[in-house]
């Protein structure tokens, strides 16, 4: 025995037409190779934004720590007005500063009394700070002259042109990675 199967057909001006070669079906979903390349297709556009932006985040990073070491550089400039030199101990005591961590005590300490509440760090955090030392400006007194410094990301000849350009304090016993304006070593300095 044959069973046939006539459809009715209807083409897309709307005609009816019989048409005895096929049934169609109705297809509900997305077939897995469909979704496949769409996911694929998902993951190369979403790896090519996220490295053209990789660039963009690290410049921002950058302007960030410029602007940390201007308010550092108001900050100290509020301690040298109530004592008369530049960080180097606590209680405005001249000595040696051993690292970021120590001058950002000395800066938020209550007794200093500068109204200090928080001194900024380097945004990637972790074991990398900024860098601080200090020496004797041009009087030759100890603590009168700073540098404060932060390793950009990003090469920028915009913003290295605002940077001093020179050797690090020696006299404060920190290690400054290099010198100041060159490379990718961005430094604010007064008195030297």
């Amino acid at each position: 025995m044959i069973v046939r199967v006539d459809a009715l057909v209807v083409d897309w001006k709307g005609r009816e037409r019989n048409d005895n070669s096929f049934i169609t079906m109705n297809r509900k979903g997305f077939t897995l190779i469909e979704l496949l390349i769409v996911i694929a297709i998902i993951g190369i556009l979403a790896s090519v934004i996220l490295v053209g932006i990789g660039g963009s985040r690290g410049s921002a990073r950058d302007t960030r720590r410029i602007a940390d070491l201007k308010q550092v550089q108001t900050a100290l400039e509020l301690y040298y007005t109530k004592c008369g030199i530049y960080p180097g101990g606590t209680d405005c005591k001249p000595a040696v500063m051993l690292d970021w961590i120590d001058l950002q005590t000395t800066l938020t300490n209550v007794a200093t009394g500068i109204g200090v509440k928080t001194v900024p760090d380097d945004p990637l955090g972790g074991s990398k700070h900024y860098f601080y030392a200090t020496g004797p400006g041009q009087g030759g007194n100890p603590n009168t002259g700073y540098i404060t410094g932060a390793v950009l990301e990003v090469s920028n000849a915009g913003a290295m042109s605002g940077s001093y350009k020179g050797g690090a304090a020696s006299s404060s016993g920190l290690v400054f990675p290099g010198n100041c304006g060159t490379g990718l070593l961005y430094c604010l300095a007064l008195g030297f």
